[in-house]
C-alpha cells in the first residue's frame, strides 16, 4: 500500500472520524500544505477498517497487544504503542513522522530547515529536535553528548530507510518489553543498571523508550554519527540558534525565565487576540505573535498544554471565527 519513498506518517489508534477536533485540524492543515507536493500523507490506525491499518504496513511485535498486562499504569499504553509503530514505520519506509499535535507552517517538507540539512547529507540517517532541558550533563554543566543529542524528542522525526540507529533502538525496545512484567519496574531493567544511566535518563514509564534511547547511545556513542539534531527551544535558550518547535511555549508559558513549569492558560492567551507579555516582560499583540510564528517551521504543543485550547476551540467554526493564530497557521481553514 505504500508506494512512495516520501511519506509523512501520522498515527491515531481510532478511525479518522473519531479523532478530536484539534488533531483533525492539524492533520487537515498538513494535507492542505503538502497537496501540491510529492509527499504522501499517511494516517495510520489500529482500526482494521481504516485505509492504513497498521498491520497492513508493518509487523507488530508479539507483545504489542499484551502490553496492558505488563504495566501497572495503563495511561502509558497509548504513548508506548505509538512509539513502537512510528519507529517501525520509519525503519521500514523512511520518511517523516509527525505527532498529530504538530502544526506544520511550511508548504513543503523540503522547506523545513532540519529536514533540508538532513536530506543533503549521506551521513545522517535520523533527524529530530532535541529538548536540552532533559539531557545528561557533565559536572561542569556542559552536555555529556555532543549537541545534547540524547534529548531527542520522538514527536517529529525524519529518517532514511534501514537506519542503523532506529534498527538497534527497535531491537532494544523489543528486549525491554519481553522482560517487562507487572512485578518489575522499568528503572530496575538490568541493562539500565549495567550501563549506569544517569538520573536524567529516567523521566517516567511513559517515556521508557527515551530511557532506552539513552541506553543505546551510552553503549555505543558512535550511533550518534547517524543523528542530526536541532534544538526544540526558542532562540537563545540553551543551545538554540533559531526558534524551534517549542518557541511559543518557551516565550509565553514558562514564567519570567522561560524555564518554569508551563501553564496551559498562558498558551491559550498567546493563541487568541489580546496583548500578552513574553517571558522577558515585552508586550506583544496577536499580530506580533503571528510575526514570530511566521519565522518558524512548525509548532509542537505538549499534550498537557493543549487542555485550555481544546476547551476554547470546540468546533471548526470556532477555528474559523475566533480571532487567533489558527487563522494564520492553518492552510485554507
Amino acid at each position: 500500500m505504500i508506494k512512495s519513498n516520501k511519506n509523512v506518517f501520522l498515527y491515531w489508534d481510532k478511525s479518522e472520524d473519531r479523532i478530536p477536533i484539534i488533531h483533525k485540524m492539524n492533520i487537515g492543515n498538513i494535507r492542505k500544505r503538502l497537496e501540491n507536493t510529492d509527499w504522501n500523507v499517511v494516517v495510520v490506525s489500529l482500526d482494521k477498517t481504516s485505509k492504513y491499518y497498521v498491520e497492513n504496513l508493518i509487523n507488530l511485535p508479539d507483545y504489542f497487544f499484551d502490553m496492558k498486562n505488563r504495566i501497572n499504569d495503563l495511561s502509558t499504553i497509548g504513548g508506548n504503542q505509538s512509539d513502537i509503530i512510528r519507529l517501525r514505520l520509519l525503519e521500514k519506509y523512511g520518511g517523516v513522522y509527525f505527532d498529530t499535535s504538530t502544526i506544520l507552517l511550511k508548504n513543503s517538507i523540503e522547506d523545513i530547515e532540519l529536514y533540508k540539512n538532513f536530506s543533503e547529507s549521506d551521513n545522517y540517517k535520523l533527524a529530530g529536535y532535541t529538548n536540552v532541558t532533559f539531557t545528561r550533563k557533565n559536572d561542569d554543566g556542559t552536555n555529556y553528548f555532543k549537541n545534547a543529542k540524547d534529548g531527542i524528542e520522538l514527536g517529529v522525526l525524519f529518517a532514511k530507510k534501514d537506519s542503523k540507529i532506529i534498527k538497534i533502538l527497535n531491537q532494544e525496545i523489543d528486549e525491554y518489553w519481553h522482560w517487562k512484567t507487572k512485578d518489575n519496574t522499568y528503572i530496575d531493567y538490568p541493562l539500565f543498571k549495567k550501563h549506569k544511566l544517569s538520573k536524567v535518563s529516567f523521566l517516567n514509564e511513559y517515556h521508557v523508550h527515551y530511557t532506552i534511547f539513552h541506553m543505546i547511545i551510552t553503549k555505543d556513542a558512535s550511533l550518534l554519527n547517524e543523528l542530526l539534531t536541532q534544538s526544540i527551544h526558542m532562540k537563545g535558550k540553551e543551545n538554540s540558534i533559531k526558534d524551534g518547535a517549542y518557541a511559543i511555549t518557551d516565550r509565553f508559558c514558562r514564567g519570567n525565565n522561560g524555564y518554569d513549569k508551563a501553564n496551559p492558560k498562558y498558551l491559550l492567551k498567546a493563541f487568541i487576540k489580546g496583548d500578552r507579555n513574553m517571558f522577558n516582560g515585552k508586550t506583544t499583540t496577536l499580530e506580533d505573535r503571528i510575526k514570530l510564528i511566521s519565522k518558524m517551521d512548525l509548532i509542537v504543543i505538549p499534550g498537557y498544554l493543549r487542555v485550555e485550547v481544546e476547551e476554547y476551540f470546540k468546533s471548526i467554526d470556532d477555528y474559523k471565527n475566533i480571532e487567533s493564530v489558527y487563522q494564520f497557521v492553518y492552510k485554507e481553514i
